[in-house]
């Protein structure tokens, strides 16, 4: 989580306002995928 609010922060310092939501995008899909990857292996062990 901290992470994702530093990307954030750092994507506004400098000025990344017009690629922001398609980095929002992005970054959730990318959690989700990892998030059933984890769930998956936990279920498998």
């Amino acid at each position: 989580m901290f992470g994702d609010s530093f990307i954030y922060l750092i994507t506004h310092v400098m000025s990344g306002a017009d690629i922001m939501p398609e980095f929002m995008k992005n970054t959730t899909i990318v959690v989700s995928i990892y998030f059933g990857f984890q769930l998956n292996f936990y279920y498998i062990s």
